[in-house]
C-alpha cells in the first residue's frame, strides 16, 4: 500500500470520527511511528488491510516484517482503527497485546470481530480491556 493510500484512510477514520463529535487532532510532524491521529485523548493508529491469499484472515500491521515481530507497545498506541474486508474494525490496542504490552505484528482478524465498526471505542478518554491472553 502507498503512502498515498494510507492517508487517505486515515483521512476516512478522521472524517468519521468528527462526524461522530470526537476531537480529533493530527501529529505535527509527518511520518509519527506510533500513532496517526489523536482521538478523544486516544492515541490511534490506522491501517486498510487487504486480504492474503494463503492466510485468508491474517493481516500484518506492518508490512514487510515477521508476524512475530514486536512492531507496537500499549505504551505508544491506544487504539487501532483497521479497513479490511470493507468494514472498520476498532478496539483498544490491549485487545491485541500481550501481558507486557507488546504487541507483535501478526493480527489474527477474527479475534476483533467484535469490535466491528466499534467506534464507540474512541468515545471517552482511554479505553482498557483485558489482554488477548485472557480474552481470546
Amino acid at each position: 500500500m502507498s503512502r498515498d493510500e494510507g492517508n487517505y484512510y486515515e483521512q476516512i477514520a478522521e472524517h468519521i470520527c468528527k462526524g461522530l463529535g470526537y476531537q480529533v487532532i493530527r501529529p505535527t510532524v509527518g511520518n509519527q511511528s506510533s500513532w496517526d491521529r489523536i482521538v478523544n485523548g486516544n492515541r490511534l493508529q490506522i491501517k486498510k488491510r487487504c486480504v492474503d491469499d494463503s492466510k485468508r484472515n491474517n493481516i500484518r500491521l506492518v508490512t514487510n516484517l515477521s508476524s512475530s515481530q514486536p512492531v507496537y507497545h500499549t505504551d505508544d498506541v491506544d487504539a487501532f482503527a483497521i479497513f479490511w474486508r470493507e468494514d472498520w474494525f476498532v478496539f483498544p490496542s490491549a485487545a491485541i497485546s500481550e501481558a507486557e504490552g507488546v504487541i507483535r505484528n501478526g493480527l489474527y482478524m477474527p479475534s476483533v470481530f467484535p469490535f466491528k465498526n466499534r467506534w464507540d471505542v474512541l468515545a471517552g478518554e482511554r479505553v482498557s480491556v483485558d489482554v488477548q491472553g485472557v480474552l481470546f
